[in-house]
């Protein structure tokens, strides 16, 4: 019978060990790193109507040497951050960028309307907040270290210019076994 409880004992022990949500440096481990791409944008047409803009970059990811040797093992990706800046703006002060996505792998996400003189003149650093859309983009790293960022809204003036970096704070999660 003493046998019998410490058995039960052991196991329900085992269970509750098993069941814990925990990371396991035996089974998987996280690599945390900072990516980020920048997309220039030179409208030289005059124009004071609407004009619509895009443009595409790369976000690579393979900068992180862990990340590139263990790819293949790559188990979850986890966008925790990701920002926005304009810098290098040249022309109307009062040129916005409206109606503003960002896409990446194949998710839109949708950034508020920007003073794209203000905020290069501010330095001003934006950040999307939006869990829903950020987990659904980081699915693309969990089977390439690579991917296409798309930005593109409306301008209300040109000629205009400037630069839009993306910045993203990224967890991988690396299958040890």
């Amino acid at each position: 019978m003493k046998k019998l409880k410490y058995a039960i004992t052991l196991l329900i022990i085992l269970i509750t060990l098993a069941s814990c949500q925990k990371e396991d440096p035996f089974t998987f481990r996280t690599v945390t790193d900072n990516f980020s791409t920048t997309s220039s944008f030179n409208v030289t047409q005059t124009a004071s109507n609407l004009i619509q803009v895009n443009n595409s970059t790369r976000l690579d990811i393979s900068s992180n040497q862990d990340i590139l040797d263990n790819q293949p093992l790559i188990i979850d990706a986890q966008i925790n951050k990701l920002t926005y800046s304009i810098s290098n703006f040249n022309g109307n002060i009062d040129t916005k960028l409206s109606d503003p996505s960002i896409i990446i792998g194949g998710v839109r996400i949708e950034i508020e309307d920007i003073n794209l003189q203000e905020a290069s003149t501010n330095t001003t650093i934006f950040e999307v907040k939006n869990g829903f859309l950020l987990n659904m983009s980081s699915a693309v790293f969990k089977n390439t270290t690579e991917t296409v960022v798309l930005i593109a809204g409306t301008i209300n003036n040109a000629p205009v210019s400037f630069d839009i970096t993306i910045s993203i704070n990224l967890s991988i999660a690396i299958d040890n076994l």
